[in-house]
């Protein structure tokens, strides 16, 4: 009875240890668009947001200024690169992670930030130029939706399928928002 009541026990003791560590290896994942909401920025169909080489989160106008910016960690950068990995495909979500693998963020500083470098700017502006596109060109701004609806639009999952160049590009498809990287097009 001993025997009996000693594996039950250790039994027990080895199962609540291995819920302890799936309970604590599981970490919910990095929302982008609420960090790009809690920046508060009005809304614009003809922004973007694009994440450069150092790592910030950068939402761009349509005429390359920096609206605003966040300081992204390492993990929140690899939660990207998962998230989209479906996107991506495995040779570009490694070499996505060769290009932000030592990227610091917080060693960045305030002129950076605000005036990129042209290494750092979204490839978008580089193919705007090549096609001629003016500003005036684009969409005008549309009343956007409440935030009641943004938050009741369907899968962020099914979204990332779509390429986008701006926001618009996404509003169309009812998704949030137009997301770039180290490519021409971004994903909503």
């Amino acid at each position: 009875m001993r025997w009996v009541s000693f594996s039950l026990y250790y039994f027990g003791l080895v199962s609540l240890c291995a819920v302890e560590t799936i309970a604590a290896s599981v970490r919910p994942r990095t929302n982008f668009n609420e960090l790009v909401d809690n920046l508060n920025l009005p809304r614009d169909l003809n922004q973007f947001t694009h994440i450069g080489s150092d790592g910030i989160l950068r939402v761009f106008s349509t005429s390359a200024k920096v609206l605003g910016f966040v300081r992204l960690t390492n993990q929140q950068l690899g939660d990207f690169i998962d998230e989209r990995r479906d996107i991506l495909g495995m040779k570009e979500a490694e070499r996505m992670r060769g290009i932000w693998g030592n990227a610091d963020s917080s060693k960045v500083d305030e002129s950076q930030i605000w005036h990129p470098s042209p290494e750092l700017l979204p490839k978008v502006f580089s193919e705007n130029d090549l096609l001629g596109v003016d500003e005036h060109d684009l969409p005008k701004d549309i009343t956007p939706a409440p935030a009641a609806v943004v938050k009741k639009r369907s899968g962020e999952d099914r979204c990332r399928k779509y390429r986008c160049h701006y926001n618009s590009d996404c509003h169309i498809v009812n998704c949030f928002g137009c997301y770039h990287y180290e490519q021409q097009l971004g994903h909503c």
